[in-house]
């Protein structure tokens, strides 16, 4: 990634966040006059992280400025920045930051695929990029055909935000919102990459729900989240989903299991998907 559209990302980012924030929220009077824009004004958050004002609007604005270890905490802290946050404010202000897209190996061992064979529940496994290049039956069955989906489209963010999708998943918001999250923690280390611009470009156009949730600038590690399909021949099946960060010893490879959830009748559905015509005695 370009230093200058590093430093626009940064900008983004902090302008995000800052005009999510009251000042109710930061300890701060909301005082008699109307503001023109949500959230906090620039001089407010410098003020609460004891900076120029100046100094953090050229921040802000993306100029070439120098950034310490303290004023990124102090900013961290003004904007009631998360964990997770913080360390990705800390990734977007380092000068030496580039992470280009490699073509990393992508091979499973045979005791793995077997594992996946056999699970009787959804599992597919991503790159570091989040597309998916391996998956099982029940994933295939249950989520999406993946065999029937081009390369190219088989991205989660892309498939989350996909008419099918929005069509099968009955808490599809969450999920989008989720996914967007996921995907926004890779995509700002990555954005020069052609890859990650395309995605963007492409759901901006098809998805007014994508062009109304990206400028928020929300991000999140991966994590266990409920999952409520309506398969047309199984009927509702919910899920929680868990996401493994490394597989056969490969920290760059991401595998997600969908395990039924307990009391659903989720585990009954899919053994009659499997098996129709088996009978219960």
């Amino acid at each position: 990634m370009s230093q200058e559209l590093q430093r626009k990302t940064l900008g983004d980012f902090l302008k995000a966040r800052r005009t999510q924030l009251t000042p109710k929220q930061v300890g701060l009077p909301d005082g008699h006059t109307r503001r023109r824009t949500a959230g906090l004004r620039r001089e407010e958050v410098a003020q609460l992280a004891n900076i120029s004002n100046t100094w953090y609007t050229w921040l802000e604005q993306g100029r070439d400025v120098t950034v310490s270890a303290d004023v990124l905490d102090s900013i961290s802290k003004a904007l009631r920045l998360s964990e997770l946050e913080r360390q990705h404010l800390y990734r977007l202000s380092s000068k030496f930051l580039t992470f280009p897209l490699e073509k990393r190996q992508r091979s499973l061992s045979p005791s793995f695929k077997l594992f996946m064979e056999n699970t009787p529940y959804p599992m597919c496994v991503t790159g570091e990029n989040l597309e998916v290049f391996a998956w099982n039956k029940a994933a295939k069955l249950i989520l999406f055909d993946f065999d029937a989906i081009a390369p190219k489209e088989r991205v989660m963010i892309r498939l989350y935000f996909s008419e099918e999708a929005k069509l099968k998943i009955n808490n599809w918001e969450e999920i989008a919102r989720y996914a967007i999250s996921v995907f926004r923690k890779t995509y700002d280390v990555h954005a020069a990459e052609p890859f990650y611009k395309e995605i963007v470009e492409d759901l901006m156009e098809s998805s007014s729900e994508f062009r109304e949730w990206w400028p928020l600038h929300q991000i999140q590690d991966t994590a266990s989240i409920f999952l409520e399909v309506n398969h047309p021949q199984a009927g509702k099946l919910v899920f929680d989903s868990t996401t493994f960060h490394q597989v056969d010893d490969n920290q760059n490879i991401l595998c997600c299991i969908y395990a039924p959830v307990p009391h659903t009748q989720t585990v009954e559905r899919i053994e009659k998907l499997f098996h129709p015509l088996k009978k219960t005695i």
